[in-house]
């Protein structure tokens, strides 16, 4: 299923668990559509290797001026970037759109920015 502005139910889910719906809902890959919510990050397959435990982490990342961006990392081959980049990959979309999906599904304080997670945190 797509996600538009009318198929996204409000819900009182953790903000994780709402990046692993979207990631089930609005993703092509079932590496993606098996994402779930783990303790601090969302946990799904890479879509680069071939392990047989997911290894990609989605997690967000605050910056010093405050604003949040969510980023992903593979601890299996090390491929970076930000969530809206790794919903764009796989769906076809544009970047600006995948944010948008992403804005609606967990909120507004999101940045749709590309840059390495190791220089993100602060």
């Amino acid at each position: 299923m797509r996600a538009d502005e009318s198929s996204i139910p409000a819900t009182n889910d953790s903000v994780l668990e709402r990046v692993a719906r979207c990631l089930r809902e609005v993703c092509v890959s079932p590496k993606l559509r098996g994402a779930v919510a783990r303790a601090n990050s969302v946990v799904a397959g890479c879509l680069k290797n071939r392990d047989s435990n997911p290894s990609l982490h989605i997690y967000p990342v605050r910056f010093a001026n405050g604003t949040e961006a969510w980023v992903y990392k593979c601890h299996s081959c090390g491929e970076a970037d930000s969530l809206a980049d790794l919903i764009a990959a796989d769906t076809g979309m544009s970047k600006r759109r995948a944010g948008a999906i992403i804005r609606e599904y967990i909120g507004t304080g999101i940045q749709v920015c590309s840059i390495a997670p190791s220089r993100q945190r602060s």
